[in-house]
């Protein structure tokens, strides 16, 4: 590819690529061949926009696989930073969402661990292994919801009795009442306890894991 053709490749993708997440993936897989062909810097530039993309439009297998590409091309090439961002960090830090949203958990603890490791007073970094450790309470926490909710269905399954029933045969009974409002608080209780027992212990986790990593520094 002569200077020519690579000055028009590179334009045509400032004008057609850059309209969306979804057309710089167009772009890039309809211009392979030529992109590929590119300086390294140039190749590098639409590319890591390519890998981008297709986290953004959640594309999330093709962009692990990728993403370890990037980050590969950059220790080669000795490339720490790349137009404003820290390539490790950058690609890292999406690719362990990107395994949390397709539900690898094991695979997402251990490279959100990784970031946690190197600086563990990043705020971030502590809400991406937080999350991890959430998501892996989402069978409990389910469970813990559905039962609330089944103690709210069966309190509220007592209002037709006390606004129809009662009244109509002059019944007064308070102990009806208390038992619906005994049932319709057990229920919040176990939904609230769902969402707070889940973020006490992916907090507590993270804490465990930034004191572990404080005490080997320590013996280091």
């Amino acid at each position: 590819m002569d200077a020519g053709e690579k000055s028009y490749i590179l334009k045509k993708f400032q004008q057609e690529g850059l309209e969306s997440y979804r057309s710089i993936v167009r772009f890039y897989e309809h211009n392979k061949t030529e992109i590929d062909e590119l300086e390294f810097k140039d190749f590098f530039s639409v590319f890591i926009e390519y890998v981008d993309a297709l986290y953004e439009i959640g594309a999330h297998h093709k962009f692990i696989k990728l993403a370890d590409r990037v980050i590969e091309l950059s220790v080669i090439h000795n490339i720490s930073f790349f137009e404003g961002k820290d390539v490790f960090e950058y690609f890292i830090y999406k690719k362990a969402n990107a395994l949390i949203n397709i539900g690898l958990l094991d695979q997402a603890e251990k490279v959100s661990l990784e970031l946690l490791k190197i600086d563990s007073n990043k705020p971030r970094y502590k809400d991406l292994v937080m999350k991890v450790y959430y998501r892996r309470r989402t069978i409990s926490r389910i469970n813990m919801r559905m039962t609330g909710v089944v103690f709210i269905f069966i309190s509220a399954l007592v209002i037709p009795f006390d606004l129809l029933i009662f009244p109509a045969f002059d019944i007064d009974a308070p102990i009806v009442k208390l038992i619906q409002l005994g049932l319709f608080s057990l229920g919040l209780f176990y939904i609230t306890a769902a969402e707070v027992s889940s973020f006490l212990y992916s907090r507590n986790r993270v804490n465990e894991h930034i004191k572990s990593f404080k005490k080997e520094d320590t013996v280091e």
